[in-house]
């Protein structure tokens, strides 16, 4: 028996002489872990130990898990945050509509309010519902949805949907490969449509980016796009072949014309220590804009902590756009969450690291949010959803707060905040003793925040990330990973929210619902 930074550790030999071993929390079950066919070892949730080659003995294996047990421990403190009401769950939405199924493991939802009508995106279908009556006008399959989607891009995933409130304009967009997976990938391309008109039941106009034979990042697969805009452009970032960002900048008067447009390309995203920059989120800008800007956290590796977000502008002389540098912001220490969080009566869920999740710019802040690991007062682990109000011009944080409670884990938070200076967040909740549920928090400009339950969790997910059996040591068990959030234009303080939550029957399925608060 070996004790590495409070964990019991126990090594043995399988018949095949490939070491295994035994990592314990005081308290918690033993788990037995053996390596997997890829080149990391997945030592538990939390842990992976960097190593392109088997270790020769179980010694080595067991110095590389204490090292990384011991970093676990050096997670921050949790932020003290506001004291938050509780509320019953039928206090908190006006209005629950059904959202579309989603079959697969991840349901990715976005989601875009109009005057008279509401768009639903999620990995598997387009849904335009009536505002009024939430009746479901029509739905579309992820693959039909897109005018101009090459032939060979079969797989279709990450969408997202925007309302601009500028012009009364409808954009879905989304990204998309010849296959699913990457082994043998020969294609990717970033997919944009955008409605011809204020009516998102018309007509719609739509091309299509290579992003894979781009002589600029060739062989360049496209993952996980941000969308944001402003007065000027709308903004495309995405992340190339998952090592760096990139963003596209698309005028208007040239992409709503017919739905095409030459973008201004900005390549190869940097942090402001020269480091590459993933997962740069542009904001959803309200109101008269001088500069656009988008934000990024820092990706901190397991166990260590990052104190800082990154910002970055956009301003525009001569119909161009300028790329201005990245700067620091300091905030409060966070760091990436546990690889899974517990839900009731099945395998743990992938809760998707610290990426900003959605951000928005209004009078002069951009309000962001992430999801963060800390560690509370009694040492337990948990996950938090923090929100940042920054001073683009002073790159200063001016408030920051958590959305918490012991026990649980919240995490793919999105936010919106109204011209009064109202600001909800949502996320998505989960806990040993709960089913993957929606749930919110509301910190008004005057009054105590309160927070409360949006949709429960109805049952159980498993449904396994590219297609593995969920028994499988290395096999994720999907979830978010996005919820959608919208500003009601008519009324400008109504906040639309998009999710999955737990199916009540098939645990193959996320139920997804659409509410108004």
């Amino acid at each position: 028996m070996v004790v590495a930074a409070g964990r019991e550790m126990c090594l043995g030999k399988r018949e095949d002489a490939v070491p295994e071993i035994s990592l314990r929390l005081s308290g918690s079950p033993m788990v037995a872990f053996t390596p997997a066919s890829r080149r990391r070892w997945m030592l538990d949730h939390s842990i992976d130990v960097p190593d392109t080659r088997a270790p020769q003995d179980a010694r080595a294996l067991a110095t590389a898990a204490a090292e990384t047990a011991r970093a676990m421990f050096t997670l921050p403190p949790r932020l003290a945050a506001t004291t938050l009401e509780r509320e019953a769950i039928a206090a908190a939405p006006t209005r629950t509509l059904p959202g579309p199924p989603a079959v697969g493991s991840a349901y990715d939802a976005g989601l875009a309010v109009g005057r008279a009508h509401v768009v639903v995106t999620e990995n598997f279908s387009v849904a335009i519902l009536d505002k009024v009556t939430g009746t479901e006008v029509s739905r579309t399959s992820r693959i039909d949805w897109f005018p101009s989607r090459p032939s060979a891009a079969t797989f279709v995933f990450d969408p997202r949907a925007l309302y601009d409130q500028y012009i009364d304009r409808w954009i879905v967009i989304a990204l998309a490969w010849d296959r699913p997976v990457l082994a043998g990938l020969a294609g990717s391309w970033l997919l944009i449509s955008v409605s011809r008109g204020a009516d998102p039941t018309g007509e719609w106009l739509g091309s299509a980016i290579d992003t894979f034979n781009d002589a600029s990042t060739p062989g360049g697969w496209a993952d996980y796009p941000c969308v944001g805009l402003d007065q000027q452009a709308l903004y495309v970032s995405y992340n190339v072949r998952n090592d760096v960002g990139r963003l596209l900048v698309f005028a208007k008067t040239d992409l709503y014309d017919d739905g095409a447009a030459t973008p201004f390309d900005f390549r190869g995203l940097a942090n402001p220590d020269g480091g590459k920059a993933l997962t740069v989120q542009p904001c959803h800008h309200f109101g008269p804009t001088a500069a656009a800007h988008l934000v990024n956290t820092l990706g901190p590796a397991i166990g260590q902590q990052a104190a800082a977000v990154v910002v970055r502008s956009v301003t525009w002389e001569a119909g161009r756009p300028s790329l201005g540098a990245p700067r620091s912001v300091d905030v409060h220490p966070y760091a990436t969450p546990p690889k899974e969080a517990e839900q009731l009566g099945e395998k743990a869920l992938d809760v998707g690291g610290v990426r900003v999740r959605g951000a928005l710019c209004r009078s002069g802040s951009i309000w962001l949010t992430f999801a963060t690991g800390h560690r509370d007062a009694d040492g337990s682990v948990g996950i938090a959803a923090r929100w940042c109000r920054i001073d683009p011009t002073g790159a200063r944080v001016e408030a920051q707060d958590e959305l918490f409670e012991r026990g649980a884990h919240h995490v793919f938070p999105n936010l919106m905040v109204d011209a009064a200076g109202n600001l909800v967040l949502v996320a998505s909740r989960t806990a040993a003793t709960e089913h993957p549920a929606l749930h919110y928090a509301h910190w008004p400009a005057v009054g105590p925040a309160r927070a409360g339950v949006l949709v429960p969790g109805r049952g159980p997910h498993r449904r396994c990330r590219g297609m593995k059996p969920c028994e499988d040591a290395d096999a994720r068990n999907g979830w978010g990973d996005y919820n959608g959030i919208a500003l009601d234009p008519v009324d400008g303080s109504t906040v639309w929210a998009f999710g999955g939550v737990g199916h009540e029957s098939d645990p193959t399925l996320w139920a997804t619902a659409i509410v108004a608060l």
